[in-house]
């Protein structure tokens, strides 16, 4: 995907309060969702909530088990963040330009 195409624009200052956006996932009715991040950590999720809300995006929101070490493998709870497919790219590069890597489904086997 050629994330260079998408210009994103956010509303942030002191001034303007962040608008919540997370929706229900009966919001998109039938359509199709696309993972687009997975937080591990309670202070990732939040952070991605935010920036989400700041830029105005609707995304669901889903909690979900993942499996976590090599050796001792050990479930643990993570908080799986979906978009619209026509969303995609702007969340990428929402994420990307705030230090957070995007989920990658050929990488990843959650």
């Amino acid at each position: 995907m050629d994330l260079a195409r998408f210009e994103v624009q956010c509303q942030t200052g002191p001034e303007r309060r962040p608008i919540m956006v997370r929706r229900e996932p009966d919001f998109f009715g039938e359509q199709e969702l696309v993972l687009v991040f997975m937080a591990r950590r309670l202070r990732d999720a939040l952070a991605v909530e935010r920036i989400f809300a700041e830029c105005g995006m609707d995304y669901a929101l889903e909690t979900g088990p993942y499996l976590s070490g090599l050796l001792f493998r050990t479930t643990k709870i993570g908080a799986y963040f979906y978009v619209t497919p026509e969303a995609e790219g702007r969340a990428r590069v929402l994420l990307l330009e705030r230090g957070y890597k995007a989920y990658d489904p050929g990488q990843h086997s959650w």
